[in-house]
C-alpha cells in the first residue's frame, strides 16, 4: 500500500475531511468572473463547470466495507469520472482556481478510500 492510500485511509478512518467540493453555484462564478481564467474562453469553462455539475455534485455515498463490493466499484467509477471532469475544468485556470483545487484533492481522497476499501472485500 503507497504512503498516500495509507493516508487517505487514515482521514477516512479519523473521519476528517480535507476538502469538501463547492456547490455548483460557487463554482459556476469562477467562470465568469475569475482574472485567472486564460486556458478557456468563458463558454468553454461554463461548459466543462456543467459536466462537472453533472457528474460530481450531489455525490453523497462513499465507499464503505457495509457496502457490496459492486456498489462501492460502482461509487469509485463514479468519481473516476467526476475527478476527470474537474482536472478539465482547472485546466482552464492559471493558476488554478483554490476551490477547483481543493474539489480534486476531496475527489482523490475519496477514490483512494474507495480503492483501499474495495481491496480488503
Amino acid at each position: 500500500m503507497t504512503f498516500e492510500k495509507v493516508c487517505a485511509a487514515a482521514v477516512v478512518a479519523l473521519g476528517m475531511v480535507v476538502a469538501a467540493p463547492l456547490s455548483g453555484a460557487q463554482a459556476a462564478g469562477g467562470c465568469s468572473a475569475n482574472p485567472d481564467m486564460k486556458n478557456c474562453t468563458v463558454q468553454e469553462c461554463q461548459t466543462r463547470q456543467s459536466d462537472v455539475d453533472f457528474y460530481c455534485h450531489d455525490m453523497d455515498q462513499v465507499c464503505s466495507a457495509s457496502n457490496d463490493k459492486s456498489d462501492n466499484q460502482a461509487i469509485l467509477g463514479a468519481l473516476e469520472n467526476c475527478l476527470s471532469k474537474r482536472i478539465s475544468v482547472n485546466a482552464c485556470f492559471s493558476p488554478v482556481d483554490p476551490g477547483h483545487a481543493n474539489a480534486v484533492v476531496w475527489v482523490e481522497n475519496q477514490i483512494s478510500n474507495c480503492e483501499v476499501v474495495i481491496g480488503s472485500q
